[in-house]
């Protein structure tokens, strides 16, 4: 490969896409999902897995905890047309990582198995005064129970990207940034 040339930059990327997102109703995951759709007019698809909650199903909660914050609002009124593109790119599925199979119904995880070309694992339990066997099965198991669902998909070259919320915060002596040494480990 020519440095330079041959590099294929993020919107050709996620161009003709379908995504599997969980924590999308999070922090991180809602500047993920208005980034994408914004900066990314061809993908495809974005499932969000989110957990049904007793007063409201999946698609309700993305209305209330994704598209009415104020990164989405803002969004709205700069790009009038966002709104429909959300509306036939974003796709709810009822899942839940703390449980078998995800919690998915058959015919929605055949579906997720026949078109997902990428995972963006970002859901996470930042309640660190929760009991420590909670923690592990939503924190580790969870994502890798979405590891071993995605080992299961039909597109070629799936990819998997966990992102962690577990340390990242900005209280650091000098700022956010740590230096790693070639083995990843820091100071």
């Amino acid at each position: 490969m020519t440095p330079g040339k041959d590099i294929l930059g993020v919107r050709d990327y996620y161009s003709g896409k379908t995504i599997l997102m969980t924590g999308g109703t999070g922090y991180i995951g809602k500047i993920i999902i208005e980034k994408m759709i914004r900066s990314i007019p061809n993908i495809k698809r974005i499932y969000v897995m989110v957990r049904s909650k007793k007063d409201m199903t999946g698609q309700e909660r993305i209305q209330k905890e994704i598209y009415d914050t104020l990164i989405f609002k803002e969004c709205f009124i700069k790009y009038p047309n966002l709104r429909k593109t959300l509306d036939d790119k974003i796709v709810p599925v009822n899942g839940d990582l703390d449980k078998q199979n995800l919690g998915l119904d058959n015919d929605m995880a055949q579906r997720l198995i026949l078109e997902v070309t990428t995972v963006i694992s970002c859901a996470a339990s930042i309640f660190f005064n929760d009991p420590l066997l909670q923690l592990i099965k939503t924190n580790y198991q969870g994502p890798l129970m979405l590891l071993n669902f995605a080992k299961t998909f039909k597109q070629e070259g799936v990819v998997f990207c966990h992102v962690s919320t577990a340390f990242v915060h900005s209280y650091l002596p000098g700022g956010s940034f740590v230096p790693e040494d070639s083995t990843g480990r820091g100071p």
